[in-house]
């Protein structure tokens, strides 16, 4: 038996079930956007470029991104923004993703082609936090999918009952198997022995 234990399937970005609205999702998937590894790409001229601009002070508070019309190109299958009158796009996702979704059908069709029996869903602020998402995925292939429940860590400083209960309901309520946690989103560079 072959397993993957680090896959993902996700609505298209702007669809409010990937986090929270769909401007909120946008919104974080620009923050990605700006600190991911692969180079932005001036569309003029294919001239490579930084995308830091899209997240300058590394912000979670996504209402105080910098405005530069970042938007999603769902023809061509990526994001677009724009500085100074000139596009700039990056392959974060891979190229030409339909409608910026990864359908579990689709995440199915894959895992049949590489010879996948069992994969185990993985949670991303930028890509789908919602639980009731990812329990229909596993009703739909219920001997094929396992999945990770989504936690805020940035919201447990200052909102820990609530994430909790979301918490507990995603494994409860929708069938969710393991979570997925980031303790550097909790506590950022500051030692966990500093929390109170």
């Amino acid at each position: 038996m072959i397993i993957d234990s680090h896959v993902y399937t996700f609505l298209s970005m702007d669809d409010p079930r990937g986090y929270g609205s769909g401007v909120e999702h946008v919104a974080r998937v620009q923050a990605s956007h700006a600190g991911h590894h692969q180079p932005a790409i001036r569309l003029s001229d294919l001239t490579r470029s930084e995308s830091s601009v899209l997240n300058p002070e590394n912000e979670h508070d996504w209402d105080r991104l910098p405005d530069v019309n970042f938007r999603l190109d769902k023809d061509v299958g990526r994001v677009v923004w724009t500085v100074d009158e000139e596009d700039y796009t990056k392959h974060y996702f891979p190229p030409n993703l339909r409608n910026l979704e990864f359908s579990v059908h689709s995440l199915i069709g894959e895992m049949d082609y590489a010879g996948v029996d069992v994969a185990l869903i993985h949670t991303d602020p930028m890509l789908v936090r919602d639980s009731s998402y990812l329990s229909e995925c596993l009703a739909l292939y219920p001997n094929r999918l396992r999945s990770m429940a989504p936690v805020d860590e940035w919201r447990i400083l200052s909102d820990i009952d609530t994430v909790i209960n979301e918490t507990t309901t995603a494994i409860v309520d929708h069938g969710l198997n393991a979570i997925k946690f980031n303790t550097p989103l909790v506590a950022g560079h500051q030692s966990w022995a500093d929390i109170e």
